[in-house]
């Protein structure tokens, strides 16, 4: 006798007594003001009335009926076999989502629908799809756009049964992106994913084998409760040892014609087993692998080396990463020795090595360590957005032992814990590529955290025409950049892509081997070849300022100062300029135009500063959308108005990511440069020298001279390259409204660039 949905939706607190109480009354009475008769389903008042989601009512069926083919898709609760049953064409045309069929015989199934279908039309689709359906109303409007996901998403598994790691990640025991890391790792070492998930820590033996008996319908047992069977080690004896060993089963009862047996998984061959033993039927029983080893050592004498090679252990892979100068003198004040410094690698670096090898998998530009009061959170910043790693949990007990490890990989002193500290390292790959590993650390309230930057010195330096930047404007850029001295800034805040565009400007300036091109950085984050590279030493009085006066004794035609931050150095590079050098630099400011008025608080002189001005460049880093699953969508009208005051543009289609594995779930793939470009022209020089605000000339130059950032992301939008939900989260929205209004008086802005 199944228990009623109410009563178990009751239980987990889903609805209250009274909701009960007011469903069970509705369902007798029905409620015509709701429009729902005498005798409806009770599933069907509780969604229609608000009290519970669809998909708990769904679920809670599930659990009712011991339904456990069904996994999780987004929010909806779906059954490959069900979905293998009902073409893509079909749930289209209906709009319609098969969910789970609720009957032993599968002829029954429920279906998600937007709006339920008139009487005609679900004798129809149920007479094209062979079931006999009950309608779940949901709401959603990208209805269509998760039927699509669904059915993708089944097209790549290939397969049309639940499988364990679905299971695993709908009982809330791991998440969706730790399953996929643990199967890259089974697909490499022919592993079980179970056992990749138990290895790395992220899932008990206990918990994993429960499930999986819960998955499969078969008794779970212990080792004591095998043992203690009478007849135990008479029918095991009757199996060779060689097979036992080899296929881990260990056969304990043998009843009639039915063999009980105990085994780690459930699609063991046992057919051979009915020969040896002459029995038509066999029960297999889960036993963990601890379990298992324990079996294995009392019925077959199994070896302390065969049982190390089949307990959990853990994992060493083939892709450790390789030590690059990393013999140390020393480890500064701590005097750690050198047995102690063996043992702490042994217990922490593998670790470590992992939380790296994860980091350069998913494409991190930097890892955080962050210690809180009760826990540790372990982040990998991706595309600019922080997601949680997969690979390594720190509990508060080892994380002293984690950072140590990264202060010794770093060089930085272990016993210091008060002041903050960086360092470097260098790692090599399994395919050859080298890492540079930048680290701070910094005391906190409740201990150490540590942010390590990851930079691949192997990556080759990315074309000036790869970065994203509109054709027509970068056109322009590049007939700016030959001129043989003047003025050339960079503007932005810090992580939105400056040392880059600079690197790919010098990497295509260099290429004339009859320039000489000098640099000073804070680091040197890329060793350029043909370019005089070197670094602010702030300690021994080497900055910005006494770089940039050197330079002048060297001859040099190409100079970057890597940044101005105070007046001298902003006379300096004002200097440089006026004696014949192509100067390049950056600056944090909000927009392009904010350079100039910089500058001038930095007392540079007007009338110098628009004498050698040539250009501005303002940018910011916007995530890339996977080509693979973006969808269109529409946005929210407040966001439309605040971009487009008089009404957004009828022929842009706005688009979004919804998470593909080609993109690991994220929805993006990288990041595309949006560029802000101010020209300086004769007129820009004259309002310059005059001092003009910001305000004065923005207005005097947009279109002309003058390309600001939303102009740039507007048409990255329009060619669905970003997400316009994004641009707030990456543009100085506090300028946006005044700029969007004069964006849209200059609609023909980019044919100026053209003939510009």
């Amino acid at each position: 006798m199944h228990r009623k949905i109410g009563q178990l939706l009751l239980e987990k607190g889903l609805i209250t007594r009274k909701d009960l109480l007011e469903a069970e009354q509705i369902q007798q009475a029905g409620s015509p003001e709701a429009g729902l008769p005498p005798g409806e389903r009770f599933g069907s008042i509780i969604i229609q009335k608000g009290y519970v989601s669809a998909m708990e009512v769904v679920r809670a069926l599930c659990e009712q009926r011991s339904i456990d083919d069904y996994m999780l898709v987004g929010r909806y609760i779906v059954s490959p076999s069900l979905i293998a049953r009902v073409p893509l064409e079909v749930a289209r045309r209906y709009s319609m989502l098969p969910l789970v069929c609720i009957d032993e015989d599968a002829r029954e199934a429920l279906a998600a629908v937007t709006e339920v279908p008139d009487r005609a039309s679900s004798a129809e689709i149920q007479r094209l799809v062979g079931l006999s359906i009950d309608w779940v109303p949901v709401r959603d409007r990208n209805f269509l756009g998760v039927i699509d996901r669904v059915y993708a998403r089944m097209a790549e598994r290939g397969v049309t049964s639940v499988r364990i790691g679905e299971v695993l990640v709908r009982e809330g025991l791991v998440t969706a992106d730790e399953v996929d890391w643990a199967l890259g790792i089974a697909r490499r070492t022919s592993k079980r994913i179970g056992r990749v998930l138990m290895e790395e820590g992220l899932l008990g033996e206990k918990e994993f084998f429960s499930t999986l008996a819960r998955h499969k319908g078969v008794p779970l047992v212990s080792a004591a409760e095998v043992l203690a069977e009478r007849e135990a080690a008479s029918v095991a004896s009757r199996l060779s040892r060689k097979f036992a060993v080899f296929n881990e089963v260990v056969p304990f009862r043998l009843e009639g014609s039915l063999l009980q047996v105990a085994a780690g998984r459930t699609d063991v061959e046992l057919g051979e087993l009915r020969k040896i033993y002459g029995c038509r039927r066999i029960a297999i029983n889960i036993v963990t692998i601890t379990d298992m080893v324990a079996l294995l050592k009392a019925f077959y004498g199994l070896s302390e080396v065969e049982a190390a090679g089949k307990s959990l252990t853990e994992t060493h892979r083939d892709d450790e990463l390789e030590m690059l100068q990393a013999d140390h003198a020393g480890v500064g004040e701590g005097h750690i020795s050198g047995e102690d410094l063996r043992d702490l690698r042994k217990r922490y670096e593998s670790l470590v090595s992992h939380l790296l090898q994860e980091a350069i998998r998913r494409r991190a530009s930097d890892i955080h360590i962050e210690t809180y009061e009760n826990f540790v959170a372990v982040r990998l910043r991706i595309d600019g957005l922080l997601y949680d790693a997969r690979t390594l949990r720190i509990d508060k007990s080892n994380v002293a032992g984690v950072v140590n490890v990264i202060k010794v990989l770093s060089d930085i002193n272990i016993a210091e814990r008060r002041l903050p500290q960086g360092g470097r390292f260098r790692k090599r790959t399994s395919a050859g590529e080298i890492f540079d590993f930048r680290v701070q650390c910094q005391p906190t309230l409740f201990g150490e955290n540590v942010v390590i930057r990851l930079l691949n010195q192997s990556a080759s330096v990315v074309a000036l025409k790869g970065l994203g930047f509109e054709q027509a404007v970068l056109d322009r850029f590049l007939q700016v950049i030959v001129n043989p001295s003047g003025l050339i800034l960079i503007t932005g805040p810090t992580g939105s892509g400056k040392t880059t565009t600079l690197y790919s400007v010098l990497d295509l300036l260099r290429r004339d081997t009859t320039k000489k091109i000098v640099t000073v950085e804070d680091p040197v984050e890329y060793a350029l070849p043909r370019i005089q590279q070197s670094q602010v030493l702030d300690m021994i009085g080497y900055d910005f300022a006494s770089a940039t006066r050197a330079f002048l004794r060297e001859d040099p035609d190409i100079a970057l100062i890597g940044e101005i931050r105070d007046e001298e150095t902003a006379r300096e590079t004002i200097k440089l300029s006026q004696t014949g050098h192509l100067v390049f630099s950056t600056l944090h400011t909000n927009n392009a135009i904010g350079a100039a008025t910089r500058m001038m608080v930095l007392n540079v002189n007007p009338e110098l500063l628009a004498s050698e001005l040539l250009v501005v460049a303002a940018q910011r880093l916007a995530r890339r959308l996977c080509p693979d699953c973006k969808v269109s969508y529409q946005p929210k009208d407040l966001l439309l108005a605040d971009i487009f005051p008089h009404g957004a543009p009828s022929d842009i289609t706005f688009y979004r990511g919804v998470g593909c594995q080609k993109c690991d779930g994220l929805g993006h793939t990288g990041r595309v440069a949006l560029g802000e470009f101010w020209f300086v022209d004769r007129d820009a020089r004259l309002m310059i020298s005059r001092r003009a605000d910001e305000k004065q000339l923005i207005e005097a130059t947009i279109g002309t001279g003058f390309y600001p950032l939303l102009w740039d992301a507007i048409e990255k939008v329009r060619n669905g390259i970003v997400d316009i939900s994004e641009l707030p989260t990456v543009l100085p929205m506090a300028s946006i409204a005044a700029t969007a209004a004069l964006v849209e008086r200059k609609e023909t802005a980019s044919t100026e660039v053209a003939t510009g």
